[in-house]
């Protein structure tokens, strides 16, 4: 057979060109420069012929590989070659070389390669020939090496493509030293895959060692890169496509064993396919979640996305692990994803909005929710996204009909604690709507509701506030205390329990409930109990405290602004500066006062600003 024929009538370009791809070139068969090959059937000067297939059948084998690898690094002498070689098969295979121009022998028994190939480092692309040669030869198959398709990213280079049977089949050949592998080759390999979608994808090893090594790091770098490798259009990895392999007899062998194995849905050579399943990986995550191990849990749900790349519901509990440690940017990316998935899910419109809102891209935040009212949620949903847009009396209907369901909607008894917190939990949002409203005596009702169906603390709590906000100081203060008791580790029944003495002018019993919620672990608004410390402090004219306490408020305050849900806490930074103000002037360090005076004067001329923003 001419081998030159091959090019024209194996019909490779058309093969790809009905993948879809259009553009791309590929190494000649028969002449590539950087391949190793045989130059002459009847070598000049010896009385020898060889048929035009010698070259290829002697590379397959693993021992002739390995003598022409040798030389084709540093030249090395005949005791070298027969001490790595030995001397069955090294003599021929010398002779073979020497004839056919590969190799030169020196007067000092030297070998070393011709210089013909003095541009040629190693056998790596005289192996990616061989095998898109094998293909040919062996299974009539289109096939080509040294293929390049600029739609493919991380350079488009293809070692080897073939078309078996209506199967695309994609080889990486490795011909170095395994040890030599990186993760970088290993993560370009995989990116290869997802954007060329193959349906074999092997990375086959020149080596007779076993590879489990590899596998393992393969493994490891799709763990590690797999929402990076389906992130973009149109790249998605299938890991059942990826087979490993070494070529522990020879080349043909490794080679049809993948053929088989793949045909026959054998996994041995398939690490990737050896990973955990979803199955596995959701209940680590769920587990994680439930222990409140936010990081773990996202590392487990990013897992099933990268196996099941199309569970939009994987990428939202990314997006919520995300959020619990506010990494607010990356959630953001993360519940866009989930939204290119399933574009008609409300909840993670709403979600999305409250990470943008936590952005301060209030603008864009509106936009979310917005949509999410479109797609009809239910009506919590449709209730939080209403009170976020700040639309109070459209959300306090939603409101009431969450009362509504919780009565008839639901299946529990009505002694079940899930039921009881659902409903009580909707007087509490209809409190807090109320509350919006400036409807203070619906909203104490609200909440008195809810008290009733489950008494939690926290709505103890608020209350309190609403109390507070009604002047009914000493009724506030029963709220606190039953908030406590409910709850000992409530900060913000003991900080409004302490508000309360302050308005009470009871300073001294203010002083010790503000100590009390700073005994407590610190939490991102501890800057607001400092700030009542310190008002404190200055009705009971310690000054030098109250400065003390006031400068703890900044400190807790800068340290952290970035968290903040609302953007007017610029408001309470006037009344520290205010405070600090007020400490300097009855020290009389008048000056010190001024410039303090002068920060929050500064700061009141943004408040109007500020004031524009939703969720203030």
């Amino acid at each position: 057979m001419d081998l030159r024929e091959l090019p024209s009538e194996d019909e490779f370009d058309l093969m790809l060109h009905r993948h879809g791809w259009n553009s791309f070139t590929c190494k000649s068969p028969y002449n590539d420069p950087e391949v190793i090959r045989q130059r002459w059937p009847a070598p000049p000067n010896t009385n020898k012929s060889y048929t035009d297939q010698a070259f290829f059948k002697h590379f397959g084998d693993n021992t002739f590989r390995k003598l022409l690898r040798a030389i084709f690094s540093r030249p090395r002498t005949h005791e070298e070659l027969e001490r790595s070689y030995g001397r069955k098969k090294l003599p021929d295979y010398l002779s073979f070389l020497i004839e056919q121009g590969i190799v030169i022998q020196e007067e000092s028994n030297l070998f070393r390669k011709s210089p013909q190939y003095r541009n040629i480092e190693g056998i790596g692309k005289t192996l990616e020939w061989y095998v898109a040669e094998w293909f040919r030869l062996s299974l009539k198959a289109p096939a080509r090496h040294g293929v390049h398709i600029p739609g493919i990213g991380d350079g488009g280079d293809l070692d080897v493509v073939a078309f078996v049977n209506g199967l695309k089949i994609y080889i990486e050949c490795k011909s170095g030293n395994p040890a030599n592998i990186t993760e970088v080759h290993l993560e370009l390999f995989l990116r290869r895959t997802a954007a060329f979608h193959p349906d074999i994808a092997l990375l086959l090893i020149d080596t007779d060692q076993k590879v489990e090594k590899q596998s393992k790091m393969l493994n490891k770098v799709c763990l590690q890169k797999f929402v990076e490798l389906n992130s973009s259009r149109g790249r998605r990895l299938n890991i059942r496509c990826v087979h490993v392999r070494n070529i522990d007899k020879s080349i043909d062998k490794s080679l049809r064993d993948t053929l088989h194995s793949h045909c026959a849905y054998d996994d041995d050579d398939r690490p990737l396919v050896r990973m955990k399943t979803i199955e596995q990986w959701l209940k680590e995550a769920v587990s994680h979640a439930k222990g409140r191990r936010w990081a773990e849990a996202y590392a487990a749900y990013a897992h099933v996305a990268r196996l099941d790349p199309s569970d939009y519901l994987a990428y939202e509990k990314q997006g919520d692990m995300l959020c619990s440690l506010e990494r607010y940017e990356e959630a953001s990316i993360v519940y866009q994803e989930a939204l290119l998935l399933n574009p008609t899910r409300a909840k993670v419109y709403q979600k999305r909005g409250d990470v943008l809102n936590k952005l301060k891209q209030y603008e864009e935040a509106s936009v979310d929710y917005e949509k999410a009212l479109l797609l009809k949620p239910n009506y919590q949903e449709k209730r939080d996204m209403l009170y976020k847009l700040e639309r109070y009396e459209e959300a306090l209907i939603a409101d009431e009909k969450n009362i509504q369901l919780g009565y008839t909607d639901r299946s529990f008894s009505e002694d079940d604690l899930s039921w009881a917190m659902d409903r009580s939990g909707a007087y509490m949002n209809k409190g807090e709507t109320l509350f919006k409203l400036g409807r203070y005596e619906e909203a104490l009702a609200a909440y008195d509701e809810g008290i009733q169906t489950y008494p939690h603390s926290f709505y103890y709590y608020l209350k309190g506030a609403v109390l507070m906000e009604l002047s009914c100081y000493e009724e506030a203060l029963v709220a606190f205390e039953e908030a406590i008791g409910a709850d000992v580790n409530n900060l913000y029944a003991y900080e409004g329990k302490a508000d309360t003495f302050f308005h009470l002018e009871r300073y001294e019993e203010a002083l010790a409930a503000y100590d009390q919620a700073i005994s407590f672990q610190d939490t991102i608004y501890l800057f607001r109990v400092y700030i009542g410390k310190g008002n404190t402090l200055f009705h009971l004219e310690r000054y030098e405290e109250a400065l003390a306490a006031y400068n703890k408020a900044l400190v807790k305050y800068e340290e952290n602004y970035e968290k903040f849900i609302y953007a007017n806490r610029k408001v309470e930074l006037v009344s520290i500066y205010n405070g600090m103000g007020d400490a300097f002037q009855s020290l009389g360090r008048l000056e010190e006062a001024q410039q303090t005076y002068e920060r929050a004067k500064q700061l009141m001329k943004q408040l109007p600003e500020l004031k524009n923003n939703p969720n203030d």
